[in-house]
């Protein structure tokens, strides 16, 4: 957007701005801001990350000289903690279902086992 293009331009002189766009012109949520100094790309990272703007928070990294996003300590801390809270989630989940079933099998009343003829199988005894 022009209002997000313009708080880049008030940190510092802007070589090229890119919003990622899908195919019908909605936001992917990225895009790329290349300033003529990289004094002016790290002032950008301390005074805009985690801003607002639209109502939403932004989140400003840097990108390394061959292109690839360089993480910072932050980002790595953050990443390890959803990686943890996600990881917890699943055991949590994993946990309950075990309750879970467990709960039903004991409410059947014979602790899980299925009735009939254990496991034989009725027939001709494989007479032919």
């Amino acid at each position: 957007s022009d209002a997000l293009k313009k708080k880049f331009e008030k940190v510092g002189r802007v070589r090229r701005f890119e919003l990622r766009v899908k195919w019908d012109g909605r936001s992917l949520g990225m895009g790329t801001c290349e300033f003529e100094c990289a004094d002016s790309a790290v002032k950008a990272i301390e005074r805009l990350s985690n801003s607002e703007i639209d109502g939403r928070i932004i989140y400003v990294s840097a990108f390394g000289a061959a292109g690839r996003w360089a993480p910072s300590e932050k980002d790595i801390t953050d990443a390890k903690a959803r990686d943890a809270e996600k990881k917890a989630k699943e055991i949590e989940k994993e946990q309950d279902q075990k309750a879970g079933t467990k709960g039903e099998a004991d409410a059947k009343g014979d602790g899980g086992k299925e009735k009939g003829d254990g496991g034989k199988a009725k027939g001709d005894g494989g007479k032919a």
